[in-house]
């Protein structure tokens, strides 16, 4: 309905100061139901957030999202790590819209933590954060870098920062208000109880200090090897790695150390295996790996090349470390504890002729 339209219909006096004062009210009227949208839109993007619990999926979904409701040009998430290395995770989005995982230097994750302050949003031009990212974000040619603003809003839950959510555009804040930073604030914390509520169900089957497999989660991959066995006939075997003199290391440089000599090596294990491999920590300081469609042939070779590799890495204490392996492929047992029996017969035979070995079962 147009302006002179509204005035007739209401019987108002048409002069200038009554079409400004309905022209005003019709403006009020249109942010009203926009601001109603966009808390429809943050609603339903809330109620997605528990739809996945892999949190690189639920980020994908969010950036995506947040990016058509903010019109912003850019967005990242950053996960705040307690790693040796102080690094930080970085996600955000390519062209294809699918979710790119990066990480920020030391250096630089100070720099970043420096942003923000008492757990509140700031605004910050680009100039002030075109130092943070290892890559830059790539400008569409028509903006200028002079009109590019940041929103740093931190992702708080209980007062704990566990990361911060990262709107970088043109000068967006002539459409994003004081509502809008607090709407995004609200939703930056639903987004914080989600990240938790996925670390909880990550330790429910995951180890806490190697991020590798629990134990029990042994039972439940080998009953589905067994069936893919079953009806595929597709082959699969079992590497159990003890590593040697574990004890010296906890006697030598004390505990903590030696927790961090097993986190280096899950990290080194995890980098050395296929997508489909499955890493567990079977107890202390020994590992099992179920390797599916892999004979004893190929899982001699992944063990062979386990412990070359092994010589060329850096453990945080400065020393080489080195593992025995006991290999042993699917031979139709019914239960799981036969099937570890004979691959820990190969671990037993290769740490008593003298370690750093590798023994394949019968």
């Amino acid at each position: 309905m147009q302006i002179k339209d509204i005035i007739r219909h209401h019987d108002l006096p048409n002069h200038e100061p009554c079409r400004s004062l309905v022209d005003e009210l019709r403006r009020s009227n249109l942010a009203a139901i926009t601001q109603n949208l966009k808390l429809l839109s943050y609603f339903e993007l809330g109620k997605s957030l528990h739809s996945s619990t892999k949190l690189s999926e639920v980020f994908e979904d969010v950036i995506i999202q947040i990016r058509l409701i903010t019109k912003v040009n850019k967005a990242f998430i950053v996960l705040h790590q307690a790693n040796k290395n102080h690094e930080q995770l970085v996600f955000t989005t390519n062209k294809q819209n699918r979710v790119r995982e990066f990480r920020l230097s030391q250096e630089k994750a100070a720099r970043f933590m420096t942003l923000t302050e008492n757990h509140v949003a700031v605004i910050r031009s680009f100039e002030n954060m075109k130092q943070i990212w290892d890559n830059k974000p790539q400008i569409a040619d028509s903006e200028s870098r002079d009109g590019i603003l940041v929103l740093v809003c931190p992702i708080v839950v209980r007062k704990k920062r566990l990361g911060d959510f990262v709107l970088m555009g043109g000068r967006f804040l002539d459409i994003f208000g004081q509502n809008d930073i607090y709407l995004f604030s609200s939703f930056a914390e639903q987004l914080g109880h989600a990240i938790i509520n996925s670390q909880y169900y990550q330790w429910s089957f995951k180890d806490s200090l190697t991020g590798l497999y629990v134990r029990r989660q042994l039972d439940e991959k080998f009953a589905q090897l067994v069936e893919e066995f079953q009806l595929k006939r597709r082959s699969f075997s079992l590497i159990l790695i003890d590593f040697d003199f574990f004890k010296q290391i906890n006697d030598e440089f004390g505990h903590s150390a030696g927790d961090q000599v097993l986190r280096d090596f899950s990290s080194f294990l995890v980098g050395q295996l296929r997508d489909k491999d499955i890493p567990i920590r079977y107890g202390g300081e020994e590992f099992a790996v179920l390797l599916p469609d892999a004979s004893a042939e190929l899982a001699k070779r992944v063990a062979d090349r386990l412990s070359e590799n092994l010589v060329d890495f850096t453990f945080s204490t400065g020393r080489k470390h080195t593992i025995s392996q006991g290999v042993a492929e699917y031979r139709g047992e019914l239960h799981l504890d036969a099937f570890i029996v004979r691959a820990d017969r190969a671990l037993y035979q290769a740490k008593t002729s003298g370690r750093n070995r590798i023994v394949v079962a019968d």
